[in-house]
């Protein structure tokens, strides 16, 4: 394996099938998410349910909000920057 590891090729290879995983991985995920709010929220609003589980329902989906949030704001600022960017490397 180690002489694997030294080939370039093959660690090219293996970088490509890793990320086209984790591609694959996020959007499976991604197309999760929607029904696992759902579900949050509906354990969240059901009264019948143990308060442990409302309360836990709740936190979990504030987090989740939370994190998306900061994630939307790191993508839009990043996409700001990049256009800052290339309209600065045109002035040059």
């Amino acid at each position: 394996m180690r002489e694997y590891m030294k080939d370039p090729e093959f660690m090219e290879r293996y970088r490509e099938a890793f990320g086209n995983l984790v591609h694959d991985a996020t959007r499976q995920a991604q197309q999760a998410l929607a029904l696992a709010i759902s579900t949050l929220t509906e354990i969240m609003g059901n009264t019948d349910e143990q308060a442990t589980a409302r309360i836990q329902a709740a936190r979990s989906t504030l987090e989740y909000a939370l994190k998306l949030t900061e994630q939307t704001d790191i993508l839009e600022q990043l996409r700001e920057l990049e256009k800052w960017r290339e309209e600065t490397d045109g002035k040059h």
